[in-house]
């Protein structure tokens, strides 16, 4: 009997964290762990994600509605529980909306070879490159770390480029990147 108690739980356990997050749309040519990605496919810890072309994207969505996008880029995910979830975005362009767990939290985070963003808002995108890791935030606000240290709180409507050998400093991000993330974010 303890051991059909512990077996059920168990299974319980793992069906809990299955499906936490799938992909929900698809443009162009995107792979998941080298093979071609399919709508409704669920996403595990582990995986490696790339929209290939510049015109590729596609849509994860996680089952308390946090969805993100990556364009033209790569990603893997590092984390999937009611804990945290966490992607590592190799390069390419992640645009995030964040919504709160059950408890009120938000257990979302972004790593990039630069720094680690942890999110205490709602939209934001990130764009990561050889040079630098840049973030613009639309809506609520960014705990951005450095992997070398430091870290700083960007807020509504500030941007921040993250290069290695120089300080944190957040700026008003330019209208017209703030103009480009509010535009897709009202397309998903």
């Amino acid at each position: 009997m303890k051991e059909l108690l512990i077996s059920l739980l168990f299974v319980f356990a793992i069906n809990s964290y299955a499906g936490l997050a799938k992909i929900s749309k698809i443009h162009g040519e995107v792979l998941v762990n080298n093979q071609p990605g399919k709508i409704e496919q669920v996403l595990n810890v582990g995986d490696v994600l790339v929209a290939k072309t510049k015109k590729s994207f596609f849509v994860v969505e996680y089952q308390n509605g946090t969805r993100f996008m990556l364009k033209h880029g790569v990603l893997k995910i590092v984390s999937l529980s009611d804990l945290n979830d966490t992607v590592e975005l190799k390069k390419g362009t992640i645009f995030s909306r964040v919504r709160k767990s059950i408890t009120g939290n938000i257990n979302f985070s972004v790593k990039t070879a630069k720094a680690s963003m942890g999110v205490r808002g709602t939209e934001f995108f990130i764009l990561e490159d050889e040079k630098e890791s840049y973030l613009c935030v639309c809506d609520g606000s960014v705990e951005v770390r450095k992997n070398l240290g430091g870290a700083v709180l960007v807020e509504k409507g500030e941007d921040i480029h993250v290069v290695d050998g120089k300080e944190l400093l957040k700026l008003p991000a330019s209208k017209q990147m703030m103009s480009m993330g509010n535009e897709i974010f009202s397309t998903f």
